[in-house]
């Protein structure tokens, strides 16, 4: 990569080693490799597995293609079976939807599934198998292993073009190895990358932007042989879904411990539930506080608008009894010397306008005036005629009933001569019987009064005649316009009270609030009425609560600050915990942390350390025992759960043995029988666990397999099968180059049965072994041993062909009786699955396939005898 490729749409091919770490990835993508090719176009990848990974490996390489704006497939696949075409043919169209608006680049960690890949991209548009071999065929050194590729494209083949189902897909589901510690990265040599290959990869149509024109001189990255490949062993049950299923694990977030979202962290959990506490008291105190004070100062605020009110009643009072005298005197100085009255005439010369004498009215009925006093010079300073002062004189008449009644009244007649006034009615003179004979009327200034009602503070005080009418107030404006406040609350109340004096809280017209109080005066029906605004009333209370807010945000932000430092003494330890276990989680158990404090963190920190060896020493056990027993059983063993006895179970049981194996043994050296027969062993278990089953015992050359325990999988007889099906396709790779006394050829026969067996523990409290034992035990191990008389590589009972009948494609052979079985069992030969284009269609088919020499039929007898006795290891020379 040296230069910018001119076309787009390009499809790279990268294979890796098949153990990097997450050190070497730079190696192989370098800032440069990536600029270049974010320049020429490439912005997607397909990363494909087909062995577990190295998770911190991965996830590095995920977040480095991530940062450089590609956008990531992932996909594993561990079996190329029916289940697993589908996921291959999501990543077809994946592939072939990424391709349609730029170029992209597979990162395969194998070749194997890459290359189905890139051949699927010639299916999709229309090209045939053949096609699509020939063309991957050139990026493979060994083109001659391509065998296994065309049942796996036949099928593909025939998903592309039949209906599609997008519920499968399994974007980012990249299986990573959780069951042990991952080989130690080895150091790369120097900065040399592996040798590259041009070839072409894109066949015509791919890319619709490419208009089927095959792209030139596209480097094709290759990895160098590896040498000696360390074995990586795939936990059971962890990371595996339903056999031959992609198997799918979510990966965690690729961040380091601690640097999360803050607000999902525990500091901020510190943080926020000692804010509350500290929020909830200090607002609760405040507002309890401010609470009692309003309720105190409203109080306080009544009783003084009530003391107020009293005061100023006494005064008025006091003023009222006064005007009576000075209008008294001002009328009889008119007709005789008042000495001695000269302060209440000098008064009265200044605020007295008018002053009549009523008498008793008369059989007519009305009321008149028989004596009259007019203060010309106050009239004329004020502009005030005759006709105003009758005009109010006859406005006021009602009032004058009360007066000879015995009552004194006061009236507003502001209005009539534009100035602040009032009129007074009183009784002037009574006979023997105290009745009233004659009453006086005063209209008199509002001056002197008016001075009394101009109070500080929040209080306004004013006073209203027994109707409501204001006569006196601090406005003159009110007093003037002769305004009527009978409808305001505090009034009302005022003239419905028996008693001559009340409080209450009300709110105006205007919705207003008011403290109000009042105070009724027993001369002339008047009373006092004192009120404040509520709002001015207590302001002093919001002010202090306002003062009590601040100075609980000052609180709580130093106490934020204070939990924020002293927060990371607690929860920096636990984000080095959680790192650990991230680690843990990833396989490594070499916890590189230290207490730094000795309470309880620092205790749990050195208790994680411990147990961090504690694991790491539990899974070398585990590791070393899985390669004796089953890791199911291995795990219940290190939980000390494994107990002498079983249970009932319908399970799939496998034997497999070598033809002549005692024959072969005889021409090789003993170490030559046991590097061969655990190459042969290390394939054939591969294809049993490939399949979810276990490898239940050894027996010399022969294999006991067992499928639907300790834990079933649903379809365990075609799993069975399907095992079997795979040691067939292994043993035709293994002799392919096979042949002599050296390497001789190898021929194997299966014999599956399902039935119901007892599973569990068998032997002693010292000594036992996980086994199944029962009558489809023996009936299949009998089945096995008539592969050689019907010239067969795998053989099923009747009770497995009838679970999966519609599944695989069989003969049927000879019926065979089994001692102790009322009924004779029909036997049948496995050919191949029926979805299997490429299966045998006979059994001499398959015997032309396998190299199997084909038998004449045998009698009946004879496969009784062979039946009972299994396959002939010796023979008697003697007689």
């Amino acid at each position: 990569m040296k230069k910018k490729m001119k076309n787009q749409n390009k499809l790279l091919l990268e294979i890796l080693p098949d153990t990097i770490s997450d050190r070497e990835v730079p190696a192989f993508f370098s800032k440069e490799k990536l600029k270049l090719l974010k320049q020429n176009g490439i912005r997607a990848s397909f990363i494909i597995s087909s062995e577990p990974v190295d998770a911190k490996a991965y996830f590095f390489l995920m977040n480095i293609l991530k940062k450089f704006g590609m956008q990531v497939y992932s996909f594993y696949f561990d079996a190329p079976d029916e289940q697993q075409i589908e996921s291959l043919r999501t990543a077809v169209y994946d592939l072939q939807k990424a391709l349609s608006s730029s170029g992209c680049i597979i990162i395969s960690y194998r070749s194997r599934f890459a290359l189905a890949l890139i051949a699927g991209l010639y299916l999709v548009v229309g090209r045939s198998v053949d096609t699509a071999i020939a063309a991957v065929q050139g990026m493979k050194k060994d083109s001659a292993d391509l065998h296994w590729l065309r049942p796996l494209l036949d099928r593909l083949h025939t998903r592309l073009t039949g209906p599609a189902d997008d519920t499968r897909q399994i974007h980012d589901a990249i299986k990573i190895d959780r069951s042990q510690h991952m080989p130690k990265p080895q150091p790369l040599p120097g900065k040399a990358h592996p040798g590259t290959e041009t070839g072409n990869m894109l066949p015509a149509g791919a890319s619709p932007k490419n208009d089927g024109a095959p792209s030139s001189n596209i480097p094709l990255a290759r990895r160098k042989e590896p040498g000696k490949k360390e074995t990586v062993v795939k936990p059971r049950g962890e990371t595996e879904s339903k056999s031959g299923k992609a198997s799918t694990y979510s990966a965690p977030v690729s961040t380091s411990a601690g640097t999360g979202s803050f607000y999902q962290s525990i500091r901020f959990k510190l943080i926020s539930i000692i804010s509350i506490i500290i929020i909830a008291s200090l607002t609760g105190m405040i507002f309890l506080a401010s609470y009692f004070f309003k309720n105190d100062n409203e109080i306080r605020v009544q009783e003084s608008n009530l003391q107020i009110s009293e005061v100023i009643a006494l005064k008025i009072k006091s003023e009222i009894e006064k005007y009576q005298i000075i209008s008294s005197v001002m009328f009889k100085e008119m007709h005789e010397s008042m000495t001695g009255y000269e302060n209440f005439l000098n008064a009265g010369r200044k605020e007295v306008f008018f002053a009549g004498i009523i008498r008793q009215p008369g059989k007519t009925g009305n009321e008149v005036f028989f004596k009259t006093f007019y203060n010309k010079p106050l009239m004329n300073k004020f502009l005030i005629s005759d006709r105003e002062i009758a005009t109010l004189n006859d406005t006021i008449r009602k009032t004058y009933t009360l007066s000879f009644a015995g009552e004194l009244t006061i009236s507003n007649v502001s209005p009539y001569i534009d100035h602040p006034a009032f009129a007074l009615s009183f009784p002037y003179e009574r006979d023997a019987a105290n009745a009233v004979k004659s009453i006086m009327v005063a209209s008199i200034r509002l001056e002197n009064l008016m001075k009394t009602f101009q109070t500080t503070g929040i209080t306004r005080v004013f006073m209203v005649n027994y109707k409501g009418d204001v006569v006196v107030h601090p406005d003159v404006t009110v007093v003037k316009t002769g305004a009527n406040i009978a409808s305001v609350p505090i009034c009302a109340m005022m003239m419905k009270s028996k008693i001559d004096n009340g409080q209450t809280r009300y709110r105006d017209d205007a919705g207003m609030y008011y403290l109000g109080s009042f105070k009724k005066v027993n001369l002339g029906g008047f009373s006092i009425i004192a009120t404040a605004k509520e709002e001015d009333a207590f302001k002093a209370v919001y002010d202090v609560q306002l003062r009590n807010l601040i100075i609980l945000g000052m609180v709580l932000t130093g106490a934020i600050l204070i939990l924020f430092f002293f927060g990371k003494t607690i929860t920096t330890p636990i984000i080095r915990l959680v790192g650990a276990t991230k680690k843990i989680i990833e396989g490594d158990y070499r916890v590189d942390i230290l207490p730094t404090t000795k309470d309880e963190i620092g205790q749990l920190t050195s208790t994680f350390i411990e147990m961090g060896k504690g694991l790491e020493e539990r899974e070398k056990i585990k590791n070393a025992f899985g390669k004796f027993v089953n890791k199911e059983i291995a795990e219940a063993a290190l939980r000390d759960e494994l107990r002498l006895g079983g249970e009932r179970k319908t399970v799939a049981i496998l034997f497999s043995d070598i033809r002549a194996f005692t024959a072969i043994s005889e021409r090789l050296e003993p170490e030559e029988v046991v590097e061969f027969l655990n190459i042969y062993m290390t394939k054939m278990v591969a294809c049993v666990e490939m399949t979810n089953g276990i490898v239940d015992k050894f027996i010399g050359d022969a294999i006991m397999a067992v499928w639907g325990t300790p834990i079933s999988k649903g379809n365990d007889t075609e799993n069975a099968i399907n095992s079997a099906l795979l040691m067939r396709q292994e043993l035709i790779l293994f002799n392919k180059n096979r042949g002599g006394t050296k390497k001789p050829v190898i021929r194997i026969g299966c014999g599956i049965n399902t039935g119901t067996v007892l599973a569990g523990q068998i032997g002693s409290e010292n000594r036992m072994e996980y086994t199944v034992i029962g009558d489809p035990v023996n009936l299949a191990s009998r089945i096995e041993t008539l592969n050689k008389p019907f010239g067969t590589d795998i053989l099923i009972s009747e009770d497995s062909y009838k679970l999966v009948k519609s599944i695989f494609a069989v003969e049927q052979m000879k019926q065979i009786k089994v001692k102790g079985k009322i009924e004779p069992q029909r036997i049948y030969a496995v050919l191949g699955r029926s979805d299997d284009p490429g299966r045998p269609r006979s059994v001499m088919e398959l015997q032309a396939l396998l190299g199997i020499e084909a038998t004449s039929n045998v009698p009946d007898d004879t496969l009784i005898q062979m039946f009972d006795r299994g396959e002939e290891k010796y023979e008697i020379i003697e007689k």
